[in-house]
């Protein structure tokens, strides 16, 4: 991409980011508390560990609770 002088996308926000990727994992948006408290988090790799624990939800993107 350097070599076409394609500039890098921006990364997303945390919001945006855990909006996106419950979505894309669960089918479900996060509730709001569950943003307060990502948002807040101020571990350095909390995004990882978010996909992690997402990715351990028994039943994804099927609408059953």
């Amino acid at each position: 991409m350097k070599r076409d002088n394609v500039p890098h996308a921006a990364l997303c926000t945390d919001t945006e980011f855990l909006r996106r990727v419950s979505l894309d994992v669960t089918g479900r948006l996060p509730e709001a508390g569950a943003i307060r408290k990502f948002v807040s988090d101020a571990d350095p790799e909390k995004r990882e560990k978010l996909i992690d624990s997402l990715m351990e939800t028994p039943v994804r993107g099927s609408g059953e609770d």
